[in-house]
């Protein structure tokens, strides 16, 4: 498992965790994880996104994420 931040900030950070299933063949866990930080760091509420998605279908989502 991949785990990275995406943003971080005070009161808020954005992590991200890919995985790759076992079936069907190719397929990845992404997970994009949203949690509120209180003004101590800790973690006040988490919200949890999850996608199956090949790795061309996560290709594609970046390109088009960054391309306008």
């Amino acid at each position: 498992m991949k785990e990275f931040i995406v943003k971080e900030r005070e009161d808020f950070r954005l992590v991200g965790k890919v995985s790759s299933c076992l079936k069907p063949e190719g397929l990845r866990s992404l997970e994009l994880i949203n949690e509120c930080l209180n003004d101590r760091g800790e973690v006040t509420d988490r919200s949890t996104y999850n996608f199956f998605l090949t790795k061309q279908e996560i290709q594609q989502l970046c390109q088009n994420l960054i391309n306008d």
